[in-house]
């Protein structure tokens, strides 16, 4: 799965939750998710992203949670963090 593929995942789940596209600010002051559409997200991205490599990944971690810059703060970071999880040279 292509960083681009990833990122077309993330901006069709984000159309699904929230009726919104990764142009902004997902989650945090002004995002477009709250605590609900930003955990529907993450559910749903895994998802995706295991029917697409058959790897399973977990996208709430303990390095996601204390990262200084949050992966979940806009679709482009999510998608950075995502290929960095599926592949770990990226």
């Amino acid at each position: 799965m292509t960083r681009d593929e990833i990122a077309a995942a993330i901006d069709a789940v984000l159309d699904e939750v929230a009726h919104a596209h990764g142009g902004g600010v997902l989650y945090g002051e002004g995002g477009a998710l709250d605590s609900v559409g930003l955990l529907s997200l993450v559910v749903l991205l895994e998802e995706r992203v295991q029917e697409a490599t058959g790897n399973a990944i977990r996208l709430v971690n303990a390095n996601a949670l204390s990262s200084k810059r949050s992966p979940f703060r806009t679709a482009d970071t999510l998608a950075d963090y995502v290929a960095g999880l599926i592949c770990p040279s990226h």
